[in-house]
């Protein structure tokens, strides 16, 4: 019986943020490019399912691996599949997948650029893009003067339960302030906590930041956690064009396809990494006046030292003076508000000081490299993927 449609088997259940927008991403490609695709999403098929899809004539699958029955199918259906998995290094499928290499130096550039020089790499053992995230995040900082220590916990099943002592222990050891690298965002959530119950301040004196965005390893709970959202609708979409054009006979990719991250979302789990107190108090004050330009005289009187040692403190710590720190504040803040809302681009601007629209657009350029349109159109996080 030949089906009036082609039957593409989705190897997963999307119920995670990530799995959810893949899913969502393969779809929208179907329904613009591929009308007669029909998308089952599930999990390990049954011996029934296996003899319907075997019986309907399975064209291709998308998903993160393939079981021994779906292997089996797709074989005897002589059908591709694209792996949209990193969690192993050389699958044997052709893969589109996040460019995990770029979310852990995206990761490193924002922390850099908030002053933290000592991070801490949580590695997760068996998980490739783990140590991909990690090494990003090492190749973004060499050469700088840093210090980088990767983290990788023993998780065997024999002492799993001597993990949380082993995260206390290394929580202790710290010497802030510290930068905090999770390659998942679940992974951070323990670490706030212990590093909460041991007394450490977050974010003044430790600052964590994930990997994913997801909803809930970033706002189940206080604080919500920073993290570099990936751009999982378009790895969806990307997979969905590679399996088309597997099904129409083209040659596999040799390498995988590597779909940029959006970028990082700050939210209250990264802070200034600077030792210096009186840094920390300039920064914090900056922060909540980012609609009012402070001179760097007013921040000096405010915290009864002298200017010049302000500006020369602040370049040593941040690497430029208070004023120059506080546009990037506020450009910051501009770029979050353009990717994480849809408020119009001139209100956001006149919220955030820029009175002068002409000015607005020449500073947003000659800052981002293209104008505010495009950023938001390039790096907008959907709805479902920043909670």
């Amino acid at each position: 019986m030949a089906a009036p449609y082609n039957l593409i088997l989705f190897t997963s259940l999307p119920a995670t943020d990530h799995a959810g927008a893949i899913f969502l991403g393969l779809m929208q490609y179907a329904h613009q490019h591929q009308p007669r695709w029909r998308i089952r999403a599930g999990g390990i098929p049954t011996e029934s399912e296996y003899q319907i899809f075997k019986q309907l004539g399975l064209r291709g699958a998308v998903g993160y691996a393939a079981d021994t029955l779906t292997q089996r199918l797709l074989q005897e259906c002589k059908s591709p599949m694209v792996c949209i998995s990193n969690r192993q290094a050389h699958p044997p499928w052709p893969q589109v997948i996040s460019d995990d290499r770029l979310a852990g130096a995206q990761a490193a550039d924002y922390l850099y650029q908030l002053g933290h020089r000592n991070f801490i790499l949580l590695d997760t053992p068996g998980l490739y893009f783990s140590q991909v995230r990690c090494a990003g995040m090492e190749s973004a900082l060499a050469g700088k003067n840093v210090r980088v220590q990767r983290w990788v916990p023993n998780l065997s099943a024999q002492v799993m339960n001597e993990y949380p002592h082993a995260l206390r222990r290394m929580l202790r050891g710290l010497h802030p302030p510290v930068a905090i690298f999770c390659t998942l965002d679940n992974q951070a959530r323990p670490i706030l906590d212990h590093a909460a119950d041991l007394g450490w301040r977050i974010p003044e004196q430790i600052s964590v930041i994930g990997v994913g965005n997801s909803t809930l390893g970033c706002m189940l709970d206080r604080p919500y956690l920073s993290s570099v959202a990936l751009d999982s609708i378009q790895i969806g979409r990307r997979a969905g064009a590679l399996l088309a054009d597997l099904l129409a006979g083209k040659p596999a990719p040799k390498a995988p396809i590597l779909i940029p991250p959006k970028g990082v979302v700050a939210r209250e789990t990264t802070g200034v990494g600077v030792a210096d107190e009186d840094v920390a108090r300039a920064v914090a004050m900056l922060r909540a006046n980012l609609r009012e330009t402070l001179s760097t005289a007013t921040v000096a009187r405010r915290l009864n030292v002298s200017r010049r040692s302000l500006e020369l403190r602040f370049k040593t710590a941040l690497g430029c003076g208070p004023v120059q720190f506080w546009r990037r504040l506020r450009m910051d803040e501009v770029c979050r508000q353009i990717t994480q809302t849809n408020r119009p681009l001139g209100d956001i601007a006149a919220q955030m000081g820029f009175n002068n629209p002409i000015r607005f657009a020449i500073t947003f350029r000659n800052t981002n490299g293209m104008t505010a349109t495009e950023y938001r159109k390039r790096h907008q996080i959907s709805p479902n993927e920043h909670g």
